[in-house]
């Protein structure tokens, strides 16, 4: 007896899976593409619940922002006019220890209300925005002068704190609520970086304490001891920034979206402050002969 073939329906055919839409490339002046991307890494060390650490990746990342505007603009950058112009406003607590002990407990009771942590972590994104889009405008307009290095770091500081930067500071916010697994991802990837980096650092200093007790014992050190050094946390992320680039160029170009559609006349009142605060100590802007 032939076999009969039950007519079973033939399964519907799954859609072809579209390619996602990628962002176009960034089209931005490389010095706001730095300003960008280093207002997203101090935004994201905010994420990363380690006491201190985070503190200190945002601190480097606003000196990285520094440094590379300088080259950007075709300047060598000596250490001093970076750490001058990367401070932040020094605390008003005149006593040292004091201050120590209540920035452990303030940071530590941070870690644990995530909260209050990623709150800070905007605002010190947008300051750091605001930094690197003031320091910009003093090259652009040829206001830069390495003698008066602190009369500049204090008039942008000045400009920074009389503007309205709840603005740019919601533009943040709009970005990282959009893009969140990507935030959470750069800074689990600056996590990893900065523990590699404490890690050499907890072996260098065992290595010194070693050298100290074989110089109490007068006896020689080794050779490979002696000519060890560890890298900095600077290097360690430069070898492994090409991971992220396409992350930080996503990420950059979301914000530049947001805080493009600000009002102009907010820049131009900064602009406008910034120069008269200089203006004020003779820095004006230098014109050349054409």
């Amino acid at each position: 007896m032939p076999k009969i073939k039950l007519p079973f329906r033939q399964p519907a055919r799954k859609p072809k899976k579209q390619p996602e839409a990628r962002l176009p490339k960034i089209t931005i002046s490389p010095a706001e593409r730095v300003i960008l991307v280093h207002t997203v890494l101090v935004g994201a060390s905010s994420l990363i619940p380690i006491p201190l650490l985070d503190d200190y990746l945002a601190a480097t990342f606003q000196r990285l922002m520094v440094k590379e505007l300088f080259k950007v603009h075709g300047r060598q950058a000596l250490p001093a006019e970076v750490a001058w112009l990367s401070m932040q406003s020094a605390p008003g607590c005149s006593n040292g220890c004091l201050f120590l002990v209540k920035y452990l407990i303030k940071d530590l009771v941070r870690e644990v209300l995530f909260f209050l942590e990623w709150q800070r972590g905007l605002s010190m994104a947008t300051q750091a925005y605001y930094l690197g889009y003031l320091l910009n405008e003093v090259f652009e307009n040829g206001l830069y002068q390495p003698g008066r290095v602190d009369v500049i770091h204090m008039e942008i500081d000045q400009a920074r704190k009389g503007a309205d930067t709840h603005l740019v500071y919601d533009a943040i916010k709009r970005t990282f609520r959009s893009t969140r697994g990507m935030w959470w991802a750069l800074a689990k990837f600056q996590a990893r970086a900065g523990l590699f980096y404490v890690r050499l650092a907890y072996f260098q200093v065992g290595r010194q304490a070693r050298a100290f007790w074989r110089w109490l014992r007068r006896k020689p050190e080794p050779a490979q001891d002696a000519a060890a050094a560890i890298p900095t946390f600077e290097q360690i992320f430069d070898t492994r920034r090409p991971q992220i680039d396409d992350l930080l160029d996503e990420l950059a170009l979301e914000l530049q979206q947001g805080i493009g559609g600000l009002s102009k006349s907010h820049f131009d009142g900064l602009r406008s402050t910034l120069m008269a605060g200089l203006a004020n100590h003779g820095i004006v802007p230098q014109i050349t002969a054409g």
